[in-house]
């Protein structure tokens, strides 16, 4: 049945789009750790990306994401998006077993994953030091 804008508001109807935003709208997630997934989201796809990994699923990056730099460029994006992964990787092997997988579930694949690990695994992405 349609609802109005304020209706849809109130039921949290327009965070549902993914499985994060699912998690959020059911409360067993806050707008920060949903955040801090997608911006896990977007470093690890810069770093496929610009890598050579092949797509995981077509939603993942954009067609021309990283077209049009020289090779110098697009060598020190590679480098920095290696960094930055890098150091995603470090936090979350200090986690629970399983942790690593589940984020990637979740975040990258937007597939359903065990909320406590995905929680556990954001909030090491998030609270990192």
């Amino acid at each position: 049945r349609p609802v109005t804008k304020e209706q849809a508001k109130a039921l949290r109807l327009t965070d549902r789009g993914s499985f994060l935003g699912n998690l959020m709208a059911d409360g067993k997630l806050t707008a920060e750790q949903v955040e801090a997934g997608e911006n896990y989201c977007q470093r690890y796809i810069a770093y496929a990306v610009l890598n050579g990994l092949p797509k995981i699923t077509p939603q993942i990056a954009g067609y021309g994401a990283v077209r049009g730099m020289s090779r110098v460029e697009r060598l020190d994006a590679a480098m920095a998006a290696k960094a930055v992964y890098s150091a995603d990787q470090s936090r979350l092997r200090h986690c629970s077993a399983g942790v690593r997988q589940a984020i990637k579930r979740a975040c990258v694949l937007d597939e359903p994953a065990p909320v406590h690990l995905v929680r556990e695994g954001l909030d090491a992405l998030l609270y990192a030091k």
